[in-house]
């Protein structure tokens, strides 16, 4: 199961439901997605092919948003906008 959060979910709910149709068309590598104001971050399981790239692009798209962020394993290796990592793993103290 893909996590799907989302900034200001509780106001805005519309962007869960957006992730969830782009979620049924993302490969089995997507661990999560996350919209922060129109920025669609992917978090990988293993680095993604081009096709699963083309796949959830196109997903993204069709909800109206271009920019999005990709991460595999929440390590950052593509950034189209700047935006705090949501998948980071907080450091232990």
């Amino acid at each position: 199961m893909i996590a799907l959060t989302a900034n200001r979910e509780q106001e805005e709910p519309w962007r869960i439901k957006r992730l969830k149709a782009v979620a049924q068309d993302c490969a089995g590598r997507v661990l999560a997605l996350h919209d922060y104001e129109g920025t669609l971050s992917v978090n990988w399981s293993a680095p993604p092919m081009i096709d699963d790239l083309v796949s959830v692009t196109k997903a993204w798209a069709l909800q109206g948003e271009w920019s999005i962020n990709h991460y595999v394993c929440g390590v950052e290796i593509a950034i189209d906008c700047d935006a705090a990592n949501p998948f980071a793993i907080a450091e232990p103290q």
